[in-house]
């Protein structure tokens, strides 16, 4: 058995793969796991400021704005429920504080986030709906860049809630996958 939220883990079972800041296919021993991915049909999206080889192995790219993460996963998260494409029963038994985030998002549909980012509205939906609705999903967080704006924890605290609404915790191919840069066994 392979443990969780490995590359090798991506590579075997990841449906979905969201690399967001994160270069994996400049990184020869990241690079192979996702191409094994491809190969057995998992849907690559790309999430950066900057073209990167990483969106040359994608089937999506999005390019935001620097600092603008967090707007983008709050529209996304805004969609999930929203729409209902969230995992009820996941949320309900292992999450706590859902009626508290589900209000706070209803401020932030994709038209604003679309302001923000400069990522038009109807693909930030599409992307929220694609991420919801293929399992196992699995997002890859890039590095430190994300990090190094005056609040960017708050980019992290947005993005780490997506795995939860979606049920994509504690299964093969899903939640978060090693950090970019991090080394993992």
């Amino acid at each position: 058995a392979l443990e969780t939220n490995t590359k090798e883990d991506m590579g075997a079972h990841a449906a979905f793969i969201l690399l967001w800041g994160a270069n994996l296919a400049s990184q020869p021993n990241t690079g192979r796991h996702l191409a094994a991915a491809r190969r057995r049909g998992a849907y690559v999206v790309t999430i950066d400021v900057r073209e990167t080889e990483a969106a040359a192995q994608s089937q999506e790219v999005f390019l935001l704005r620097p600092g603008t993460d967090a707007a983008l996963a709050l529209a996304m998260m805004r969609v999930i429920i929203a729409e209902g494409l969230l995992d009820r029963e996941f949320v309900a038994r292992h999450t706590g504080g859902f009626d508290a985030l589900a209000a706070h998002v209803r401020q932030y549909p994709p038209a604003w986030a679309a302001e923000v980012t400069g990522i038009p509205a109807e693909r930030i939906a599409g992307l929220a709906r694609r991420y919801a609705g293929t399992k196992p999903a699995m997002i890859m967080l890039g590095g430190s860049s994300m990090h190094k704006g005056a609040n960017g924890w708050q980019s992290g605290r947005a993005i780490g809630c997506l795995p939860s609404l979606t049920g994509n915790l504690g299964v093969a191919g899903g939640g978060f996958g090693p950090r970019h840069g991090a080394s993992s066994h």
